[in-house]
């Protein structure tokens, strides 16, 4: 994380994750870096002193409080979720439009997994990985493109034969003479 803020001056409009990436250390990192994040976390995390479901026992609500680390936090429930995020500014209704981008990143991430083959690397380099992962996510840009947001529609045209790749390619983005 110190890479792409120091080296690549990386300045996120928000850091969405899942509560695996939600430890103390990390949100004090986020925080001291000066970046919004919202993440969902887990019931039993430990907020001034008690568990959070005890802050906001029911259904939906509002609480905010501080981890031991000194990081202020603002807590929203929704149901079954929730959110934390370091902005008390931002109203709840914000927070939840956030979180809901992160589902569009884990669908380009199952695309690139079970539909363009990211999961089956074999490349043994770091370069050589790269590549593939670039040459995954060009994939992806280009069904993106072609389908008007819809990969899933452009794939199964690809896959049933009634788009060629190499004509996708050649026609819609390379102009060969």
């Amino acid at each position: 994380m110190s890479l792409l803020r120091n080296r690549y001056q990386l300045r996120p409009e928000a850091v969405l994750a899942d509560g695996a990436f939600s430890t103390d250390d990390m949100l004090k990192r986020l925080t001291d870096y000066g970046w919004t994040f919202v993440m969902c976390g887990r019931n039993n995390r430990s907020v001034s002193g008690s568990a959070v479901k005890r802050l906001i026992p029911r259904g939906y609500g509002e609480a905010e409080g501080f981890l031991k680390n000194g990081v202020k936090l603002k807590i929203v429930r929704d149901r079954k979720h929730f959110l934390f995020c370091n902005r008390m500014i931002l109203e709840r209704q914000s927070i939840q439009t956030l979180y809901r981008f992160r589902w569009k990143i884990e669908e380009v991430f199952r695309i690139l997994k079970s539909r363009l083959g990211l999961s089956g690397c074999q490349q043994q380099t770091m370069r050589a990985q790269g590549i593939f992962v670039a040459g995954c996510l060009l994939l992806f840009s280009l069904l993106e493109i072609v389908s008007g947001g819809k990969p899933y529609s452009a794939l199964a045209s690809v896959i049933s034969g009634d788009l060629k790749p190499e004509t996708l390619i050649s026609e819609r983005f390379v102009r060969l003479p």
